[in-house]
């Protein structure tokens, strides 16, 4: 009885093993068969998450894709994929991609609309290369540079605040944008040389035959320039007019502007005449030359419909009297404009141009006899009976005889505002150097007890109308005035000749003594 009841037991659980093996054979089954169609839809997620990806993903688009996916990703999860399953690399990355698809989505929709951004930047930015290399065919002003710069400047600034990586195709062309915008006044400068030099070389048999004369390189810049305002400075006999006849001549027949559009205007009715004949006769142009009178006289009467009057000279003076006796007491900063143009430029000398600076003029004027007028000072006859001559004599308000005009300046200046003084008074301590002859500063103050020293160098301490020695015996010989005034405890003061060239003398002297 009991072997029977084992042999029935074994049984039983032999066949429930078989039945178990044969339910877990089918299961395995079911549930390879459910991974290979997870495996099938993933595949297909994936394609259209790709395809979604290449463009900018709306949130509608979004929220369908996720409708449409949502289940699977459930069903999937209720699903425990042992590691060691060929599907289970693929079913977590869709898996992690479904969870954080929202992010996913936004970075991509960012990196979408930063590289639209980048294309369109690059658009712009291949137009401004064409406007600038339109522009550089020609000469660029210095106005059509500044509207250049402004139309452009809105582009520099999106390109510095756009993300651009190394790896973008467009990094390079964007780099180099930004490089020449923020250096294109050098670009321009050196695009207008360039341009100069190749117009000079395309129109060499123009400009070698102005008037039957050949131009040097400075003429020719002179007349290709095309420049809003052009200031040409040159001395006598160096070919001034016939640059102002090249200039015609270039703009006549290569720009090909008509010559009635051109305005010549000369001080002298002779210059003016002699411009005419030379453009007319010698080059064959049919321009005509004026005078700034007669150029005033045709605006007048084209406005007015006639011409006008010339005022009678007795009415003008009548006038000028009546206003001196009558009215300019009336105008305090007149009147004191006035005294001091008598006091300080009625002295400046006629052969002032024929230096290169006031530094060099003060040098020079070093050795000159000039005069100061104080001991002779009567207003009203100064200006009445000796301004023209002291004009030629370059006196000064102290009838005191001076080194140099900027010295006359000062001179008057003090004398005008009531502070004594002393020309090269002797300075009272002496110097322990036997070779050093006596020390006497420019000016004493009197009622200050302070010196004050004029020196004529420029702004960057230095003296370049000098020879090189001379220059530093110069400005060793300031370094030792200004240590010998500390060693003596006396006040030392200092004006600059580039003061006077840059129109300021007397301003920073008034500051001086404040």
């Amino acid at each position: 009885m009991t072997v029977c009841i084992i042999i029935s037991v074994v049984v039983v659980i032999f066949f429930s093993l078989i039945v178990l093996l044969i339910y877990r054979r089918k299961s395995a089954r079911k549930f390879l068969q459910k991974i290979s169609l997870f495996q099938e839809q993933i595949e297909e997620v994936f394609a259209e998450l790709d395809f979604l990806l290449n463009q900018f993903i709306t949130k509608e688009q979004e929220e369908e894709f996720i409708a449409k996916w949502q289940e699977l990703y459930s069903e999937i999860g209720r699903y425990r994929i042992p590691k060691k399953n060929a599907a289970f690399a693929e079913i977590s990355k869709f898996k992690e991609t479904f969870k954080n698809l929202q992010k996913i989505i936004l970075r991509s929709n960012g990196e979408i609309k930063r590289k639209e951004k980048i294309k369109n930047l690059a658009q712009k930015i291949s137009e401004f290369f064409n406007e600038l290399f339109k522009l550089t065919e020609n000469y660029v002003s210095h106005s059509a540079e500044l509207q250049f710069i402004k139309k452009w400047q809105f582009l520099f600034l999106e390109a510095n605040q756009t993300e651009v990586r190394d790896e973008d195709e467009k990094f390079s062309e964007i780099e180099r944008f930004k490089t020449v915008y923020d250096s294109l006044h050098d670009y321009f400068e050196n695009a207008n040389e360039q341009f100069i030099q190749n117009e000079s070389l395309k129109y060499d048999a123009l400009f070698s035959n102005v008037d039957g004369k050949n131009l040097d390189f400075q003429q020719r810049t002179a007349v290709i320039t095309d420049e809003d305002r052009i200031l040409v400075l040159a001395g006598a006999g160096s070919g001034k007019t016939l640059t102002i006849a090249a200039k015609v001549k270039y703009l006549c027949e290569v720009k090909n502007i008509n010559p009635d559009e051109i305005l010549f205007v000369s001080f002298t009715k002779k210059s003016a005449q002699e411009m005419t004949e030379r453009i007319q006769d010698k080059l064959g142009i049919n321009a005509q030359a004026t005078t700034f009178h007669k150029i005033g006289l045709e605006i007048i009467k084209n406005a007015n419909g006639r011409r006008p009057e010339v005022l009678d000279e007795n009415v003008l003076g009548d006038f000028i009297n009546n206003f001196f006796e009558n009215e300019l007491l009336n105008y305090p900063e007149l009147i004191k404009n006035l005294t001091e143009y008598f006091a300080y430029f009625l002295e400046i000398p006629e052969n002032i141009e024929n230096y290169s600076s006031l530094g060099e003029l003060y040098e020079a004027e070093k050795t000159f006899d000039l005069e100061t007028l104080k001991s002779k000072y009567d207003r009203e006859k100064y200006v009445r009976e000796t301004g023209a001559e002291k004009l030629k004599a370059l006196r000064t308000l102290n009838n005191e005889q001076v080194k140099s005009v900027e010295e006359t300046k000062i001179a008057n200046f003090l004398f005008m505002h009531g502070i004594r003084y002393e020309y090269e008074k002797l300075y009272p301590f002496e110097s322990d150097d036997p070779k050093r002859k006596s020390y006497r500063p420019d000016f004493y103050l009197c009622d200050y007890d302070i010196y004050l020293e004029h020196f004529g160098i420029s702004k960057d301490f230095t003296v370049p109308w000098l020879s090189p020695v001379e220059e530093k015996k110069y400005l060793d010989g300031i370094l030792w005035k200004r240590d010998f005034h500390k060693e003596n405890g006396t006040k030392l003061i200092e004006t600059y000749s580039y003061y006077s060239s840059e129109g300021i003398l007397l301003k920073k002297l008034e500051k001086l003594l404040v």
